[in-house]
């Protein structure tokens, strides 16, 4: 669960609160294997903000395609609650998020189209990386509307990471950007693709909704 809260707070029932007032934060991620949906709903937003438990006869479901599964609540910490899902299906190039079926309001959905999934092209498991040379990460994939975050991280180097790029389907590690300190050792590489979706009407307050699909290689840093 990626979702946190900040203060102390007390959950609100979800029935209590209109849909003018609800503010969500959806999080779709999957790793080409399974896919976890989180979400977090709260009444309004800034000072004064109430997290919202689901309660009555609502229910808030994850939804896949055209499959729908409960959600688990998870206790976040401070009075405030979560929802989570783990689904063992894929969901790359797929509709996924959240629907909330509502009591005194219409049910609506909140989807959004995860990022196809996609193979780590270069470097390959168990290839050797040499700290002084520029190395090319390459994925077989790219999205004109999303960006990703590519990470290199081990015990022997200082570590890289560029976000917020865009998904083109390289990012270039400089040279000198790995260079080891001391002994060689192993390192991951991680490529994260990321869009941002669109919140419906129905969540009066806001929110953000996000999908994320991840890979990941284990290379070998030579210093």
């Amino acid at each position: 669960m990626v979702l946190v809260a900040l203060v102390a707070c007390t959950a609100v029932s979800s029935p209590d609160v209109p849909n003018a007032e609800l503010y969500a934060e959806v999080l779709v991620s999957t790793d080409g294997a399974s896919t976890e949906v989180d979400a977090k709903l709260q009444q309004g937003q800034g000072l004064g903000w109430q997290p919202v438990a689901i309660g009555g006869d609502e229910a808030l479901l994850a939804v896949i395609g055209d499959e729908a599964t409960a959600m688990d609540e998870v206790d976040l910490g401070l009075g405030t609650v979560g929802y989570v899902a783990v689904i063992d299906a894929p969901s790359g190039g797929t509709s996924a998020g959240v629907r909330f079926q509502r009591s005194a309001d219409d049910s609506f959905d909140t989807v959004l189209t995860v990022p196809s999934d996609f193979t780590i092209t270069a470097p390959n498991d168990g290839d050797y990386l040499y700290g002084d040379t520029t190395t090319v990460v390459t994925w077989d994939a790219t999205a004109d509307d999303g960006v990703v975050e590519v990470t290199v991280a081990g015990s022997c180097i200082p570590g890289f990471q560029v976000s917020g790029v865009a998904d083109v389907g390289y990012v270039e590690v400089p040279g000198g950007a790995l260079a080891a300190e001391g002994a060689s050792c192993a390192a991951t590489v991680t490529v994260v693709r990321y869009i941002e979706g669109e919140l419906p009407a129905e969540w009066g307050a806001g929110g953000w909704l996000q999908a994320q699909s991840g890979r990941m290689v284990t290379v070998v840093i030579v210093g």
